[in-house]
């Protein structure tokens, strides 16, 4: 309780004159449950099975963002799944040292999933010029899902517009905070490496990775805001929208998850 949250537009603001305060209004919770299973499966064979369900709510996920507190907007209003919530997570991992005529080589796998992260549905990105995390949400058309299955469309399925209705101007809708979830993701990864011995204290380790071997496909969220063409559609692959969303977040794509396959050697010189 009693986190920073940046507040714009609630008491004391006027139609000409917004008021911005850095109130004590946040709050935030977090449940979770994590397992661990691990076996030596035979001679130089090692599995390990790892998975967590959380739950993280708040009524703001960063002190960095603006939320509107007018129009009668609560902080009570904003509070459901935080932005980072990672509901089922899961990996894992099968190490084995080969035997025989291959001895000396070591195989690495790692498999790892995860559930979507909450999307918020926005009817705009900004509300008179500024861009807030909470204004506005729109109403939820009963009785018409949220999803249409396409299997044209990256992810095979994309937002429907027509599950939604604006509200009036200036208020906000029915639909939750990030009450939506978005794409999850999986992708297996695999290494073979092997240490030569360079006298007593010298080693020559050699390794050959590959990311996402099996090349599969993983996509970036879809569109939020109500008024963009391209609403409900995912636009990129997930390793370029990590970070704060776009390209250009300081996260560099190649290192990130949800990419095409990519191979790399690497070869290091201990001593």
């Amino acid at each position: 309780q009693n986190l920073i949250r940046r507040e714009v537009g609630g008491a004391g603001s006027t139609q000409t004159n917004w008021e911005a305060l850095t109130t004590n209004r946040g709050y935030s919770r977090y449940d979770a449950l994590a397992a661990q299973y691990r076996r030596r499966m035979a001679k130089g064979l090692d599995a390990l099975v790892s998975y967590s369900w959380s739950h993280a709510l708040d009524n703001a996920s960063s002190d960095a963002f603006l939320l509107w507190a007018g129009s009668g907007l609560t902080a009570a209003s904003d509070y459901g799944s935080s932005d980072f919530d990672l509901r089922h997570s899961a990996s894992a991992s099968l190490d084995w040292t080969l035997p025989g005529v291959a001895g000396g080589w070591s195989l690495d796998s790692i498999l790892r999933a995860r559930s979507g992260f909450p999307i918020t549905v926005l009817e705009a990105e900004q509300y008179a010029g500024i861009s807030f995390m909470n204004a506005f949400r729109p109403n939820v058309v009963p009785n018409v899902p949220l999803w249409i299955a396409d299997a044209g469309a990256a992810g095979g399925r994309e937002l429907n517009p027509l599950a939604f209705s604006l509200a009036p101007s200036g208020q906000q809708g029915d639909l939750g905070r990030n009450a939506i979830a978005g794409f999850g993701m999986w992708q297996l990864d695999l290494a073979a490496r092997r240490e030569f011995a360079l006298g007593e204290r010298r080693r020559l380790e050699l390794r050959i990775q590959a990311f996402n071997i099996l090349n599969h496909a993983n996509f970036a969220d879809p569109a939020r805001y109500l008024d963009s063409p391209y609403f409900g559609q995912s636009t990129s692959m997930l390793n370029l929208m990590l970070g704060t969303g776009s390209p250009g977040s300081g996260l560099a794509p190649m290192l990130e998850d949800g990419g095409p396959r990519s191979v790399e050697v690497v070869l290091r010189f201990r001593f």
